[in-house]
């Protein structure tokens, strides 16, 4: 695509290459003194026309970074337990930085490293054994297996012999007992089937599924190697390495982190140094993210610093290429009877909230296709953008009216503006022309405020992308769609002569690819009606 300026317009011309860099500067052709706004303004359009979804990582900072291999471990879900609303954090948050790094260039591998080890699951298939019903197992696979665990776990805190069984049942498992490993292997699959449907559902998708279970052999062979080079000692009968002084422990002294049990069973921490070494050994990363709440950050201090003393280069702390984002709980997250829920109770309740809504308020489009689907979309954006408004340190108390209303900076006021855009391109009887006439923006200042503001975009990916905080782009958009409400009052497209209604149309149909484009890049599936 080529553009140029000729007799105060701005004229598309169709080319089969251009580079994803804009490559061409607006010339000025009969233009009166001072319209260099106008140019800039032309040349904002230009680039959203052009560049699409490029639109923003189209500046010399993202031309001039390295792209990188990385690969990022979120979501991250324990088998036999229910999808909670830590591991929903989780998704979104590893769902954005995923999706905004892939817009910089980079190479990204989206992992998900599921719980399906350890000695939760064999108080699990301890409390199965007692309460379980293969049934309800089959019919309610999650909910059910949760049940069997506050049982078995609230019996475990008044009787040690239940704890004993457990740890006895986990080194069975270690030992590939052919009982233990059978049942392991259904609660692995059912649990899976679920996850996966629940994945579908929220449109979120991963390019690897691992589990701890893959690297408990290897973790093994890791400890092995290591008491060989006596790099490991006995505290207690348990099997430690001394991570005294590492940089990554901040120079902490006499600290000891536990790699395995006293009768030689692994721990998290040992599965987790074998995942780690295989990624890079598979991968090659550049750089490893991981994300959770901030509450697993000494963890990550000890796995990052386990594998420095290793002696593995890339774990050096100096080498930045071990990450851990951490984020923020959600405090008062319930139903609205006031249980503590997961994540589907939360998601199901807004959708019903908004039909009720939809019900209830004639305005609403009662004739749309899919509707259960636009329900889903719009409950899943005013979560998101709930979650998203803050640092994502600083956590949040979770708000059924900041979620679910359409008022104010919300997600569903995202959805509504752009429904609002596309219902103009469908019904204002004006065709949608590439070229149109700079000079009309002076008559209309709503949209040049619009448009400023769309020239600001670059500047707030880089923002996101260096800081990987979503934040920075939602407030953007809120803003956009401030402004966008108030061109659309203003820059009456039915009313304007033709000329300027192309102008005014191709504007907002910049404002909508830009808008779309942002609550693509945060994981929001944009509706064209609502």
């Amino acid at each position: 695509m080529l553009i140029k300026m000729a007799h105060s317009r701005i004229v598309f011309f169709s080319k089969k290459h251009f580079w994803t860099r804009i490559p061409f500067k607006l010339r000025k052709f009969h233009l009166h003194p001072g319209n260099q706004d106008s140019i800039d303004h032309g040349q904002t359009l230009a680039n959203i026309y052009l560049l699409k979804s490029r639109y923003g990582f189209h500046s010399p900072y993202f031309d001039k970074q390295l792209k990188q291999k990385i690969v990022i471990d979120f979501s991250s879900p324990n088998i036999a337990k229910t999808f909670h609303v830590g591991h929903y954090r989780s998704t979104v948050i590893g769902n954005f930085i995923s999706n905004i790094l892939k817009a910089a260039g980079h190479e990204v591998c989206r992992i998900n490293y599921l719980g399906d080890w350890g000695l939760q699951f064999a108080l699990i298939a301890l409390g199965f054994q007692k309460y379980g019903c293969h049934t309800l197992l089959q019919k309610y696979p999650l909910t059910h297996l949760f049940d069997v665990y506050v049982k078995i776990s609230s019996e475990s805190k008044n009787n040690p012999d239940v704890l004993e069984e457990a740890n006895t049942i986990f080194l069975n498992m270690e030992n590939n007992d052919k009982e233990a490993m059978e049942f392991w292997k259904l609660i692995r699959k059912v649990s899976l089937k679920e996850y996966r449907k629940l994945y579908d559902k929220i449109n979120i998708s991963f390019d690897e599924y691992n589990g701890e279970s893959e690297y408990r052999d290897k973790a093994k062979w890791i400890i092995s190697n290591l008491q060989q080079a006596s790099l490991l000692t006995n505290v207690n009968g348990k099997i430690c390495m001394d991570l005294s002084n590492s940089d990554w422990l901040n120079n902490t002294p006499n600290h000891i982190a536990t790699l395995a049990r006293a009768n030689g069973t692994t721990v998290y921490l040992s599965r987790d140094v074998a995942a780690a070494i295989h990624r890079h050994d598979v991968h090659k990363f550049d750089r490893s993210i991981y994300i959770t709440d901030e509450n697993q950050r000494f963890h990550f201090q000890q796995l990052f610093a386990i594998i420095d003393k290793m002696g593995y280069k890339w774990a050096s702390r100096s080498e930045g290429r071990l990450v851990h984002k951490t984020f923020g709980r959600i405090s008062k997250m319930q139903t609205r009877k006031g249980e503590v829920v997961f994540f589907t109770d939360i998601l199901d309740e807004a959708m019903e909230k908004l039909k009720t809504d939809r019900q209830q308020h004639g305005t609403r489009k009662l004739d749309i296709k899919n509707e259960n689907e636009v329900l889903k979309l719009l409950a899943l954006s005013g979560l998101l953008c709930h979650d998203f408004k803050s640092k994502l340190q600083k956590g949040y108390a979770f708000s059924w009216s900041a979620v679910l209303s359409s008022k104010g900076f919300t997600g569903l006021f995202l959805q509504y503006t752009h429904c609002r855009l596309c219902s103009l391109e469908e019904n204002c009887g004006v065709p949608l022309v590439s070229c149109i006439d700079l000079n009309v923006l002076e008559q209309y200042q709503d949209m040049v405020n619009i448009i400023k503001h769309l020239s600001c975009y670059s500047e707030v990916v880089k923002a996101a992308y260096v800081s990987l905080e979503p934040s920075y782009v939602l407030k953007y958009l809120f803003q956009l769609s401030h402004l966008t409400a108030k061109g659309l009052r203003s820059c009456n497209i039915k009313r304007a002569s033709s000329k300027d209604a192309e102008t005014l149309l191709f504007s907002f149909h910049c404002v909508k690819t830009n808008l779309a484009n942002g609550m693509q890049l945060l994981g929001i599936t944009p509706l064209e009606k609502m």
